[in-house]
């Protein structure tokens, strides 16, 4: 999926290897609240944009495959029926109408249980992350409280956990052999905005010598801010720790 202001298209490759295109348009909820082109306000926003066309990129991907599965099955039975019953195929192409309706409305009650899920994984997806590189650093990091006594020495033992927490997440989740396709399909990605952006003509010549690196990649995002966070981090929390303890001694 590749996403252009309130434009954005989905390719899928189908089990029969044949690619299929979608476009389609998101207006962004700061169009009608101002509020939300703030700095901050603006980030949130994208993030939960990102999740939403995220959803539907990812259930539409997913009823192709369904509709694969449907239809082998469907050609199994009807394999096996006629061996049992002797059917013409006179007979078949009668049934075809009644097959494509049922399939029809079996289509929409899997597209809501597939938004349901999805919805559900990138729940349980942020809690995840949010204990892998966040709860986990601190209490690995607070096992050696009693030997690092220093804070900032500390907190930076904190974020080199967490970085190294990253990094090796990275590293394991290549070795599947799904998600190495993914990060190759994520490469190519790369290649073709690069290849738009210089100016050059989107042909498959052209894109192949393109960088597969993005500066707007979101993984690199994310290690740059860890990066970041090893240098800001450690002054900026100990400031709210002493602002946090001044109020709660002045309303005691």
């Amino acid at each position: 999926m590749m996403k252009n202001q309130d434009t954005y298209a989905t390719a899928v490759r189908k089990p029969n290897n044949e690619i299929v295109v979608e476009k389609s348009t998101y207006k962004n909820f700061s169009d009608k609240v101002k509020l939300f082109k703030l700095p901050i306000f603006r980030g949130m926003l994208v993030f939960v944009d990102s999740l939403v066309i995220g959803l539907k990129t990812l259930n539409y991907s997913a009823s192709f495959f369904e509709d694969e599965e449907e239809q082998e099955k469907d050609k199994k039975k009807d394999k096996t029926k006629d061996k049992k019953r002797g059917k013409t195929k006179d007979k078949k192409k009668g049934k075809t109408k009644d097959k494509q309706r049922d399939g029809k409305e079996d289509r929409k009650k899997a597209e809501q249980s597939n938004a349901l899920m999805m919805a559900a994984a990138v729940v349980l997806s942020i809690g995840l992350s949010i204990a892998l590189f966040m709860v986990l650093p601190v209490l690995i990091s607070g096992i050696f409280s009693k030997l690092i006594t220093n804070y900032y020495a500390l907190t930076l033992m904190e974020g080199l956990i967490r970085l190294a927490i990253f990094i090796g997440y990275v590293l394991a989740a290549s070795q599947m052999s799904e998600i190495k396709r993914v990060f190759m399909y994520h490469g190519a990605e790369h290649k073709t905005i690069n290849c738009v952006e210089n100016g050059f003509e989107l042909t498959v010549e052209n894109v192949r010598w393109q960088s597969r690196q993005n500066k707007r990649c979101g993984t690199s995002f994310m290690l740059f801010v860890m990066l970041i966070s090893l240098i800001r981090f450690p002054d900026g929390r100990k400031r709210n720790m002493i602002k946090l303890i001044n109020i709660t001694n002045s309303i005691k």
